[in-house]
């Protein structure tokens, strides 16, 4: 059985451990490899340094945890933009735990605490080459608006209306 839950202090190095894995697990191999590997770094030394100061601090925002028997499986993060709009983030989930249903909880989870908190959308940005990732995107609602270039990564950014 699936717990989600909200991030706590304890979860940190999981967490941590997680978001390399869940990265890695689409670049390894790729010419783009060292790009995704910059951006992990570049993650960890701020939002994910410090995820309580980024993400536990004010009322619109939170982090959350995918948990199976005790077990890290997969996180979710929203952080408020403005009073219209929340930006989802750090979505990601443990391999072995994929396409059981984790990530459309978690992105539910994130739907419940925009509407609670009066957002009336979400937006998102994630890189072409995790196709998993953008297939359940869509199929939760979300919109493609434009993508960017930046250097061998396509960064592709969408939107839900809630």
């Amino acid at each position: 059985m699936v717990y989600i839950r909200e991030y706590e202090p304890t979860d940190y190095l999981s967490v941590r451990q997680l978001f390399v894995s869940g990265q890695l697990d689409f670049a390894i191999g790729e010419i783009f490899e060292s790009e995704v590997r910059s951006y992990i770094q570049k993650s960890l030394d701020l939002d994910l340094k410090d995820i309580t100061s980024h993400y536990k601090t004010h009322d619109s925002s939170n982090f959350w945890i995918a948990e199976v028997s005790g077990e890290i499986k997969g996180t979710v993060a929203i952080q408020h933009h403005n009073k219209e709009s929340a930006e989802l983030r750090r979505m990601s989930v443990s391999r072995d735990a994929r396409r059981k249903g984790i990530g459309t909880l978690l992105l539910n989870t994130v739907d419940q605490f925009c509407k609670v908190h009066g957002y009336d959308h979400i937006f998102l940005s994630t890189v072409s080459h995790l196709v998993p990732a953008i297939r359940m995107y869509k199929s939760n609602g979300y919109q493609k608006t434009h993508t960017q270039s930046y250097g061998l990564l396509t960064v592709e950014h969408y939107i839900k209306y809630i």
